[in-house]
């Protein structure tokens, strides 16, 4: 009996996992170590800079759970104009459920503005969950560093090899 109780109540779990809003599948990302100096966040930010093949601000104009198209309105990093699609890592499955299928940052609000920071090779551009892709409103700092690098004529900006 217990037996069929563990298997009934993980096919409800899986069931609860398969068909939950695609916002409920949470990625937990490891967490930033503390007390970093001012050039330890500086060498952690580069890292990211080079390790990223695009790196863009633009307007949400087009968004599902399979994707986001963004309006591209300033690159620091990659070749990009006009409009770029970036997907979430979203599966759709025959029977018109969703689930998360990869750890790629999935939140994009439709007529809001970002700061993608993207990898793969074209028309396959994923932002990582866990990288600094978010909201451009909250993204100033990250904003002025790129810009910085930017007017510097930054290595950090070249294309990755």
């Amino acid at each position: 009996m217990c037996v069929v109780k563990r298997a009934l109540l993980s096919g409800v779990g899986a069931a609860l996992i398969l068909f939950a809003p695609v916002s409920a599948l949470a990625y937990e990302c490891p967490p930033k170590p503390p007390n970093q100096t001012a050039e330890q966040v500086r060498t952690a930010f580069l890292k990211e800079v080079e390790e990223a093949d695009v790196i863009f601000s633009g307007e949400v104009v087009e968004s599902d759970p399979l994707y986001a198209r963004f309006k591209v309105d300033k690159v620091w990093k990659g070749e990009l104009q006009g409009e770029v699609v970036i997907l979430t890592g979203v599966k759709r499955h025959e029977n018109g459920s969703y689930s998360r299928w990869s750890s790629d940052y999935g939140g994009y609000r439709l007529g809001e503005k970002y700061v993608v920071w993207a990898s793969g090779p074209a028309g396959e551009l994923k932002a990582h969950a866990c990288s600094r892709t978010g909201p451009a409103s909250r993204a100033a700092q990250d904003i002025e560093a790129l810009d910085d690098l930017k007017e510097s004529g930054s290595e950090h900006l070249k294309p990755s090899l």
